[in-house]
């Protein structure tokens, strides 16, 4: 039997609906703090020292002038604290990459002093003057497959988080080095992106803006969804990958049927 791979991360609904893997929440002043579930890793033989590990994220509050782009809220609303009692904010060399539609916008970054790879894929949208955090997909590269039904991706094994919130789902897929997610919206009014371009696809038309060549934004409307991904693909292998997508209303949605 196969094993399923796609994990879901439990829901909080703290001021703002966040998503993370294995945690728990309180709220202490203009703090909202979020307990992380550190990851399992083996111990090590005659170690006399635990490793360093995140133990919460902190969504502190900002001004309005600090929130009018994804990346500056994400590196003036974040901040992580980790088991040796020390804060760090995200910075903009811990930031993978960020694309956004209209008024949605998703970042990736990294988090740091980690020895074993851990993202954060920040959803955000545009409300009242500012981009806010709408949800967090927090994902320890703690296992690695090595199959997607269906899907066609150019890493061999890797991990996938699944996120669910407002109406929304999101699919981050990583080996730790490469970071893709895939989205699905519901359908919403957007300017296109400046450079994209319009490609038949699958009977219609998609579109695919190439923002450097491993980096690739694509999407396409389907039953009155937006698909869009993004990540660190070349066009060529974004194309492969939204070609190897099932229709918006498959209940398996993105892997393929059986």
């Amino acid at each position: 039997m196969t094993r399923p791979i796609f994990r879901h991360a439990c829901t909080i609904f703290v001021m703002l609906p966040i998503l993370l893997n294995g945690c728990s929440a309180s709220h202490s002043g203009n703090q909202v703090k979020h307990e992380i579930q550190p990851n399992h890793t083996k111990a090590k033989e005659n170690s006399q020292a635990a490793s360093l590990s995140l133990d919460q994220m902190m969504m502190t509050e900002a001004s309005k002038d600090e929130q009018q782009t994804p990346l500056d809220t994400v590196t003036h609303v974040v901040k992580w604290k980790f088991s040796d009692e020390k804060d760090v904010v995200p910075s903009k060399k811990n930031i993978l990459w960020e694309t956004h539609l209209g008024s949605e916008a998703v970042v990736a970054t990294k988090v740091p002093k980690l020895k074993d790879s851990r993202l954060n894929l920040f959803a955000l949208s545009f409300h009242d003057g500012k981009w806010g955090i709408k949800n967090v997909t927090d994902a320890p590269i703690d296992r690695l497959e090595d199959h997607v039904k269906g899907l066609t991706l150019p890493m061999q094994k890797y991990a996938v988080i699944t996120s669910d919130f407002d109406g929304k789902s999101i699919w981050n897929i990583t080996d730790g080095k490469r970071t893709v997610m895939i989205a699905l919206y519901p359908q919403f009014s957007f300017s296109m992106p400046e450079g994209t371009k319009t490609i038949p696809f699958k009977g219609d038309e998609a579109f695919v803006n190439t923002r450097s060549k491993t980096q690739s934004l694509f999407y396409y409307f389907d039953q009155e969804k937006l698909i869009w991904i993004y990540g660190d693909l070349s066009e060529i292998e974004i194309i492969k990958l939204a070609n190897s997508l099932p229709s918006a209303g498959s209940p398996s949605f993105p892997e393929a049927s059986s």
